[in-house]
């Protein structure tokens, strides 16, 4: 029996753009070299980069999703509907569930809690920076009720995510050390439908550095990364960056690359300017991201929460020692702390920039946590991601 499968995203579906874009791509090219797999898609934006090949895609229309999505499966005799992450969608994909006695697979590519201190952080940010007048007053007035309004971001998870578990037959989370963090902002304390599946995310760029690669890298750290404070907290890379520039005279032989793009670029780059800030170039937004990793000895990540972190993986994979706050669960399957990367107490600056300067300062330690690094091609091949996939697309 063929399987009809239709995945249901906010982007539509490409390789170059964000993480659940990207594995997507990834599932559905692995899906169409197997004998009996359709794909489909369904998404809200579309875009002009390169697009995924899937049977046949519809373009979403807010508030006309049900009439779409039900014609889209009766006309295309959808077996399989995986919602990547559209908590909005989910009554309406439970209604076709139902309705058409298709499967409802739900993936919740990020952590679920909400924690106060940085989102307020990131509402100030949000009301002081950037040029929109609108969303800065929107962003103010967040501040100014965070409390209530975190408390409400609380309630509205709380209430989305029960549903989602009371009606979705396969519920998959990126790591095994989300299980209990999704449990809590349910209410629950263990998986009571016993639907909670673990897949983690398979490495995504075509090649794999060498160890004799590792020994021709370049004095460069790299940062990889959308240009926003929400999560990333890019502020926070470029203040770690100006500190260890301060405090150590060997620091003048680095450079910092930021490559990516988004809504405070220019805010950034304003800061390093006013703050005098030395050797860091911005490279904006570019399709091939590997040329920068091929160069780079470290690299740098400041979230404050991901779901995964697939820029962590790309960093390893092409021998790049990557450093990064403690601050989510998930970190830990991919860094293992002193041996393929660093992880620093969430918010504590000043570790950050010891760590960094003894990582860039010794050689030989930086060079066995990149060896040891180039292991994740193993650990997370795109093989061991798909064997999960196929156990629940292939389960009754």
């Amino acid at each position: 029996m063929s399987l009809n499968i239709l995945f249901l995203t906010y982007h539509e579906v490409t390789p170059q753009k964000g993480g659940i874009e990207r594995m997507t791509d990834v599932v559905v090219n692995d899906l169409l070299n197997r004998e009996g797999f359709y794909c489909y898609s369904a998404y809200y934006y579309p875009n002009e980069l390169e697009h995924t090949i899937f049977s046949d895609k519809l373009c979403l229309e807010w508030g006309n999703e049900y009439k779409q999505l039900a014609r889209f499966v009766a006309d295309n005799k959808i077996n399989v509907l995986v919602n990547q992450q559209i908590y909005t969608l989910s009554n309406i994909l439970t209604k076709l569930n139902q309705y058409y006695s298709v499967r409802y697979i739900y993936f919740q590519h990020d952590r679920t809690a909400v924690d106060l201190l940085p989102a307020v952080s990131y509402y100030w940010y949000a009301a002081t920076h950037g040029n929109d007048k609108q969303k800065k007053f929107i962003f103010l007035t967040r501040f100014l009720i965070s409390p209530l309004y975190v408390l409400m971001r609380r309630f509205y998870y709380w209430y989305s995510f029960r549903n989602i578990y009371r009606n979705a037959d396969t519920i998959i989370l990126l790591s095994r050390y989300f299980i209990p963090v999704f449990l809590k902002s349910i209410g629950f304390s263990t998986d009571r439908k016993q639907c909670i599946r673990i897949i983690n995310n398979s490495i995504t760029l075509p090649i794999v550095s060498t160890p004799e690669n590792i020994d021709n890298k370049h004095y460069e750290v790299l940062i990889v990364s959308r240009l926003t404070e929400d999560r990333k907290r890019i502020s926070l890379a470029i203040k770690i960056w100006w500190l260890y520039q301060q405090r150590y005279d060997e620091a003048k032989k680095w450079i910092l690359r930021i490559v990516g793009d988004g809504e405070y670029a220019l805010d950034y780059r304003r800061l390093v300017r006013e703050k005098n800030i030395p050797n860091i170039i911005f490279e904006g937004q570019v399709d091939d991201t590997v040329q920068f990793y091929h160069k780079a000895s470290a690299f740098i990540m400041t979230s404050d929460a991901e779901g995964w972190g697939l820029t962590l993986m790309e960093a390893q994979q092409m021998g790049v020692v990557p450093i990064a706050f403690d601050s989510y669960e998930s970190i830990h399957e991919i860094i293992q702390d002193g041996v393929n990367g660093l992880l620093v107490k969430e918010g504590n600056c000043d570790e950050f920039v010891r760590k960094l300067h003894d990582l860039l300062s010794n050689d030989g330690k930086r060079r066995r946590m990149a060896v040891s690094g180039l292991d994740v091609v193993n650990r997370f091949s795109v093989d061991k991601m798909m064997k999960q996939w196929m156990k629940i697309l292939r389960a009754n």
